[in-house]
């Protein structure tokens, strides 16, 4: 038998307003995108017999990308080695989210660098977003 659930209407759910973003110690308000996370390499064992038998659990890849805007990026330039990104050493990011009853959850990007410096701009563009793919050791999900 089902339960009975009430539906929660209009209640209030994690979402990108929620999120506060700290790079190299500072909160960014520029940042319109950010994304990360792990991917581990399971596999399954194969033997005799159509099935796996076993599974292997190989290395876990972590990734992550920021998007933040040409005016913030430039910020953070100022204080680079030669005005190169990829020249500050390494930094963690701290992305914190607030639920409804104003608990924290915060997630840290442990080790970033960051790998490229590209700026892209079209015609009629109102803003210059730029991508930025870091390199991380890992992600703590607290």
């Amino acid at each position: 038998m089902a339960a009975n659930l009430i539906p929660l209407i209009n209640g209030k759910t994690y979402e990108y307003a929620d999120i506060t973003c700290i790079i190299l110690g500072v909160p960014i308000i520029g940042v319109t995108a950010i994304e990360y996370g792990e991917e581990a390499n399971i596999e399954n064992i194969y033997a005799t017999g159509r099935y796996p038998v076993a599974r292997g659990y190989g290395q876990v890849e972590p990734s992550a990308k920021v998007t933040i805007l040409m005016n913030e990026v430039m910020n953070i330039v100022s204080i680079a080695p030669q005005g190169r990104l990829h020249d500050i050493p390494e930094f963690d990011v701290i992305v914190s989210f607030t639920d409804a009853n104003l608990i924290p959850v915060v997630h840290k990007i442990k080790n970033c660098r960051f790998k490229k410096n590209m700026i892209t701009s079209a015609s009629g563009d109102t803003s210059i977003p730029m991508e930025l793919d870091l390199v991380i050791s890992n992600v703590e999900f607290i």
